[in-house]
């Protein structure tokens, strides 16, 4: 019997197919923490707000996935804004790669926003912040919802 490992799929019999985009680069815009001296609460609130910019022409997808972090005392605050930017292609059947960009790419980015958090709370003296694995799919309708489109220069 022969099972694709790509797709787990008995019928698949190995044909692998072109990704309809890439992870170009990641970028921490923006990094706070503001610490304080209460005692560290173990109970860890986390918010992602993500935004999308898509430019046709260049046929690039940047997404900005905004963190906040804070324990229920308040003991700490971390915010951070990180942009990750992904190259597409649309194919000659005219597939759309959004529905994949929109479920994949805050999955892509999120484990460089859990390491930055781990490295930046572990340097600044308070607790290790490790922030558990997260299905990010969740956040595609909001994202889909905050994307908003590069408006072309004029020639």
């Amino acid at each position: 019997m022969f099972i694709c490992f790509s797709c787990l799929n008995q019928t698949c019999m190995g044909e692998v197919k072109k990704a309809k985009f890439s992870f170009e680069k990641y970028i921490i815009e923006d990094a706070t923490i503001h610490v304080s001296n209460k005692k560290m609460d173990k109970t860890i609130n986390f918010n992602f707000e993500p935004k999308g910019l898509i430019d046709k022409d260049q046929k690039i997808f940047e997404l900005t996935l905004e963190t906040s972090i804070k324990d229920k005392a308040e003991s700490f605050l971390i915010e951070i804004s990180a942009v990750a930017t992904f190259k597409y292609v649309e194919d000659e059947n005219g597939d759309n790669p959004m529905p994949f960009l929109l479920h994949n790419a805050p999955a892509i980015l999120f484990p460089y926003i859990r390491a930055y958090i781990a490295n930046l709370s572990a340097l600044s003296g308070i607790q290790t912040i490790l922030l558990p694995t997260i299905n990010m799919s969740g956040l595609a309708k909001e994202l889909e919802r905050n994307i908003k489109y590069k408006e072309k220069k004029p020639e």
